[in-house]
This record gives C-alpha cells, sequence and structure tokens, in this order.
C-alpha cells in the first residue's frame, strides 16, 4: 500500500508529465551486456539544497532505471563516485526520504551499489545509510578505488560498459566546477 501511495504522489515525475529540477548529474549511464541498467552520480555534480526537487530527480532516475531493464533481468547497479564530495553534502535531509523510496517502491531493485573512492568523512554518510537499512542490503554496497569498480563493471557488465564508466570517471576528474542537469551533453534520466 505505501508503494502505490508514494507513486500516486509522485505519478506527475514517474509520468514525465513533470521534469525535475536536476540537481546532479544522476542518470542511467548504461546497461551491462546481461540486461542490468548502471546508474551513476559523481558527487561532484550534485548540488546542496533543494531535497524536493533532489528527491523527485532520483524518483526519476530510478523509473528509468526500471524502464531499462532487459533480458528479464529485475534490478539495476549504482555507481555512487565521490570525488567532489565535500562538507556541502552532509545535508542528512534527503537521506530519511530517499531510504523510504528504496524501501517501499523500488525494493529489491538495487543489485550493487559502488561507492568509488569514499574519503573518510563519507563515513558520516555511510554511518546514517546504515542504521536505516537491513543487513541484507547492506551487503548489496561496496568501497571500491576507480581501478576496482572498471575492473568489477569489466567482470559484471562487460568490456564496453567498463570503458564507459571509466570514461565517464575520468572526464569527472578534469575541473572542479559543480555542473548538475544536462551540462556536456548529459541525457537525463537515461543516456539509453
Amino acid at each position: 500500500a505505501e508503494a502505490l501511495e508514494w507513486r500516486e504522489r509522485n505519478k506527475d515525475i514517474l509520468s514525465r508529465s513533470r521534469t525535475p529540477e536536476w540537481q546532479s548529474d544522476f542518470r542511467v549511464l548504461t546497461r551491462a551486456e546481461n540486461g542490468r541498467p548502471i546508474l551513476y552520480t559523481c558527487f561532484r555534480h550534485i548540488s546542496a539544497g533543494n531535497v524536493e526537487e533532489t528527491l523527485a530527480h532520483q524518483a526519476a532516475v530510478f523509473e528509468a532505471g526500471v524502464l531499462s531493464l532487459r533480458g528479464g533481468v529485475q534490478d539495476f547497479d549504482i555507481i555512487v563516485d565521490c570525488h567532489g564530495f565535500g562538507s556541502q553534502h552532509l545535508d542528512p535531509r534527503p537521506l530519511l526520504p530517499f531510504m523510504a523510496m528504496m524501501k517501499q517502491p523500488y525494493r529489491d531493485r538495487v543489485h550493487t551499489v559502488l561507492m568509488v573512492g569514499a574519503p573518510f568523512a563519507f563515513n558520516f554518510v555511510t554511518t546514517l545509510v546504515f542504521r536505516c537499512i537491513s543487513e541484507k542490503t547492506r551487503r548489496k554496497g561496496k568501497f571500491l578505488s576507480v581501478e576496482e569498480a572498471v575492473a568489477h563493471i569489466r567482470c559484471t557488465g562487460g568490456i564496453d560498459v567498463a570503458r564507459v564508466v571509466q570514461d565517464i570517471m575520468a572526464f569527472n576528474r578534469q575541473g572542479t566546477e559543480c555542473q548538475p542537469g544536462e551540462a556536456h551533453g548529459r541525457h537525463l534520466p537515461s543516456e539509453l
């Protein structure tokens, strides 16, 4: 019932009759050879502040992820590139609504979450999130370096998919400015 209520409250975003104000570069980046979508975001491009639009953005991307499933796959992977993570990202307000979204309308849709290059300060965020999720869900998270993440994607998604991930992470390490939304030719909520 909660999932249906949530979907009704957010039907304008889910049906794409309203486009959220993009708050980051979070999007469906590519799809693994087995049909599993790979969602990606980089902290460098996450703007802080508008919690409602952040959640609308996340919902639009999750829905695009579900619509991108192929080959009988029922879940997606998420890459959280921690490059650019800073004190401006320590606002916990979006965490609880995000976790509620994960527990109900998108329950069991997350296969793996790769946290790439997480700095020590990211432990604060991780601690908060881990208190809100089950042990089963916690086991879906992996903390990896850029190289380890690319190797993981190569094994689970294929060489071409790993190259897409490697290229976007390399691109995001050029410069420091925050550029949320459809900058640099990005297509939100999905590149597919």
